[in-house]
């Protein structure tokens, strides 16, 4: 028991066991596929699986010159089995005939869902028409304490402990759209949708309706939409011959009249009727915005060329999120900001001055859902995301020194000339990476490195940081918390406690009224070095480093030797936990079974 909570491999201890199977055919038009996997992780008794997912799509059928048909159908069933992450209730306590407590047991919970997507699209005479079913069903097999409002009656609140909780949705909507008018320029697209008067699917079934199903209202929603593409020439200089800068808004305006929601529907969500906004008209407009900076390379050998020739090059690509402001209802509200009905804004940034490169940040809008008039608008940053890779051959030094005409020698790993170099070699490597070390066979490839010239290297940053919730039901994933009983306990056990994944999702609710989760902030920066060390020598350095705790996490280190006609391979690893591992692998180039491994594992707190 304690080798599996507390391996002393490190290997293992970093590891997660992924098992995958696809398969795939085409019959005519149609194109079919079967998949299922599963995911297991180190230390840890919860599985997720997804067993099986099946598709049929099909490329557009001409049933006559002026109808084309488009079918697609997709089944999904997905399992969350022996959850262990933090929830209400975690034991279960069993009684005798007497009363009397005989037994705590750990409660064991379960998740399942199915979704269903069937989406014939029509298009006929150059007008579309899309007809989409969706069906989900989802099941918590635990128990879970609620807030409910009976008859949607924010007067009327309720608490309760439901054994096991449940969703089924249906949802229809068809969309009905016009040819497009003035194609070549503004592309004005008129469209007609019979759309739901509530965001949220049209049937919905839950524990609080009482297993019965229960509706909403759809109304007719008319809107116009535009996609222009703007753009500027400028003129260029140094290595630039000219500068395009381009925009690519889309607007879009909805209109659809007010409706009643069924109280009914209100209730099987969690909702009460006296904050809900969902049933008012819709006058809404909603705009988005995208932009390219593009520029062309004036050619260092052709001195006569054109303008127009060159590469093209992205000095700046920018993508945001729409917005989307409803003039009914900051009317009904009082307040303009109320308006914004979303919820999140994002932004992502690339460049091809600086290869390998990505940003990527996102904002919560609001405090509290949009469909309540008790939502705040506070904008608060949630992630940060930032990638990029470098290489001796890609990177801004030399992209400039292509840019203003200075040559950049060709660094680039030569073939192999050994005589050496053979399958059996490749079958060696093979091999030695698919050592059963736990997890995917991949893992055993950290410590192939190939020689090479030169290096390359990769930083990602992330930060996340979800909006802490408010209220008195909160459940907290911080690990400090949730290890705190084992401190003065079992230093061993918090130890380890401490070192287990807290990087979870919350588990998801079929309704509102469920406690609300608080994660943690986590900022990390992950690096992968490779490297030549000398012509025969070459390094890798996998590492990756948690802001929040100041320390590093896993380190992974490996030296190659290349011993013309054996391969000696050195690596280091040590896991979260503080647990670490030394490795040697030497075999014959010619004949891999002709080799020596040594390994030595030792095992330590934190």
């Amino acid at each position: 028991h304690l080798q599996r909570r507390n391996t002393f491999n490190p290997y293992q201890a970093m590891a997660t066991i992924a098992s995958t199977v696809a398969l795939s055919d085409k019959l005519g038009p149609f194109s079919l596929s079967f998949g299922a996997n599963q995911t297991q992780y180190p230390g840890r008794e919860q599985i997720e699986r997804t067993l099986p997912t099946f598709s049929v799509t099909s490329t557009p059928i001409n049933v006559g010159e002026w109808m084309v048909l488009t079918p697609s159908f997709r089944f999904t069933e997905r399992a969350s089995l022996r959850i262990d992450q933090p929830g209400t209730f975690g034991t279960r306590f069993v009684p005798g005939p007497d009363g009397t407590l005989i037994r705590t047991d750990t409660l064991r919970r379960d998740r399942y869902q199915r979704d269903i997507t069937l989406d014939p699209q029509l298009r006929i005479f150059g007008m579309s028409f899309s007809s989409g079913l969706t069906i989900r069903d989802m099941l918590n097999d635990y128990p879970e304490e609620k807030v409910f409002y009976p008859d949607a009656d924010s007067a009327n609140k309720q608490t309760r402990v439901f054994p096991r909780t449940y969703r089924t949705d249906l949802d229809w909507n068809p969309t009905f759209s016009l040819p497009a008018i003035f194609d070549n320029r503004f592309k004005l697209t008129p469209s007609i949708s019979l759309s739901n008067v509530d965001s949220r699917p049209y049937w919905v079934r839950t524990e609080l309706s009482g297993g019965k199903f229960v509706s909403q209202s759809k109304r007719l929603t008319y809107g116009l939409s535009m996609t222009p593409t703007v753009f500027g020439l400028w003129p260029g200089f140094g290595p630039f011959t000219r500068f395009r800068h381009a925009l690519n808004p889309t607007l879009s305006y909805s209109y659809a009249p007010a409706k009643r929601v069924p109280v009914e529907y209100l209730e099987a969500q969690g909702d009460n009727r006296q904050r809900y906004l969902g049933a008012l008209a819709q006058n809404a407009v909603t705009l988005g915005l995208s932009q390219n900076i593009e520029a062309k390379v004036r050619s260092s050998t052709d001195t006569s060329a054109t303008p127009e020739a060159g590469e093209k090059l992205t000095v700046l690509s920018m993508q945001m999120s729409s917005f989307t402001y409803d003039f009914e209802r900051a009317n009904h509200t009082g307040r303009a900001l109320s308006g914004i009905t979303t919820e999140t804004f994002n932004t992502s940034l690339r460049s091809d001055l600086l290869p390998g490169f990505d940003f990527s940040m996102q904002y919560s809008l609001f405090e509290g859902s949009t469909l309540s008039d008790t939502a705040v608008f506070k904008p608060y940053l949630t992630n940060i995301s930032t990638r990029v890779s470098l290489s001796q051959r890609e990177n801004p030094f030399t992209v400039l020194s292509r840019l203003f005409g200075r040559a950049v020698p060709d660094r680039s790993p030569q073939p192999q000339t050994d005589p050496n170099a053979t399958e059996e070699r490749e079958a060696m490597e093979r091999r030695f990476a698919s050592q059963p070390v736990a997890g995917q066979a991949a893992r055993g490839s950290q410590f192939l490195v190939p020689p090479t010239q030169g290096w390359d290297a990769s930083f990602t940053f992330t930060r996340s940081s979800p909006r802490p919730p408010k209220g008195d039901r909160i459940i907290e994933q911080d690990p400090d918390a949730l290890c705190a009983p084992f401190r003065d306990v079992n230093p061993f056990l918090y130890q380890n406690c401490l070192s287990t994944p807290s990087n979870v999702e919350p588990l998801p609710s079929t309704t509102s009224g469920a406690p609300a989760y608080r994660i943690p902030r986590q900022t990390s920066l992950l690096s992968d070095l490779r490297f030549a060390l000398t012509r025969k020598w070459s390094a890798s350095w996998n590492t990756s480093f948690d802001f929040e705790e100041k320390e590093f996490a896993s380190q992974v280190v490996s030296l190659q030797r290349d011993l013309h006609d054996w391969r000696a391979i050195f690596a280091f690893t040590r896991s979260p936990n503080g647990n670490f591992a030394f490795n040697f692998f030497i075999a014959l180039k010619p004949q891999p079974d002709l080799k020596f491994d040594y390994s030595r594992a030792t095992v330590r707190s934190r």
